[in-house]
């Protein structure tokens, strides 16, 4: 069966492609150019200072082009999934959630962090957890939508297998094969990430819900009037 085509969707999904595209030419040019990426890279010391932008530009400014092109394309293929299957305002409404959580714990990652450069942050991995556990949770019941599955699945595990290694080993501080040596993972970040991930999906679902309690209350309604 043929989807119908919808050009407002569609519209949405260009833009939404659009701002994708120019994010990761951003990210990749700050992770390049050494001076771009101070000047974005969130630092509690220069927000003090009155450089307000940095807790947005943080998230948009990355260590290594991989470190980038990890995040951003990460970040557009859930995008893509998610715009497609639910629109694309929904996507920006998960964007706008990941960035309230995330906020607090990133002014707080110099007081539960023991590495040097806690002060400093610089990546979307925030974003890219927040859209891959909404799609593990919101995705169809498809072949592809199961493969996809699997893979958020197994990253997860090698991810959490990871830090636990490093934990067990008694690592001053979690690190990853994308960033520089020295720098270390902001874990806090990733779980922000994941939570507003969870809360979107439990908000969507009580709406659900909500809606269709409604929906039976006033069917009923119907019925008890037709059987007079």
């Amino acid at each position: 069966m043929r989807t119908q085509f919808d050009p407002a969707r569609s519209i949405q999904i260009a833009i939404l492609s659009g701002v994708a595209v120019s994010l990761l030419a951003l990210s990749i040019w700050s992770a390049t150019e050494p001076g771009i990426g101070l000047w974005l890279a969130f630092d509690r010391a220069q927000v003090a200072n009155g450089q307000w932008w940095r807790p947005l530009t943080g998230f948009i400014a990355h260590w290594t082009p991989l470190h980038a092109l990890a995040n951003t394309l990460g970040i557009a293929g859930f995008g893509w999934l998610i715009a497609s299957r639910e629109g694309a305002r929904i996507v920006a409404a998960l964007m706008l959630l990941s960035l309230a959580v995330q906020l607090p714990c990133l002014f707080a990652l110099g007081h539960t962090a023991g590495a040097d450069n806690a002060a400093e942050y610089r990546g979307a991995s925030g974003f890219l957890y927040t859209l891959a556990v909404f799609c593990w949770l919101r995705g169809g019941q498809t072949r592809g939508w199961r493969i996809l599955r699997a893979l958020i699945a197994f990253t997860a595990f090698t991810a959490v297998a990871a830090f636990a290694r490093l934990a067990i080993a008694g690592a001053g501080m979690f690190t990853s094969s994308l960033l520089p040596i020295g720098i270390a993972s902001a874990w806090q970040i990733h779980v922000a990430g994941i939570a507003a991930g969870l809360l979107a999906y439990g908000w969507l679902r009580l709406i659900a819900r909500t809606d269709q309690n409604d929906n039976g209350q006033f069917d009923a309604q119907i019925n008890a009037q037709s059987s007079r």
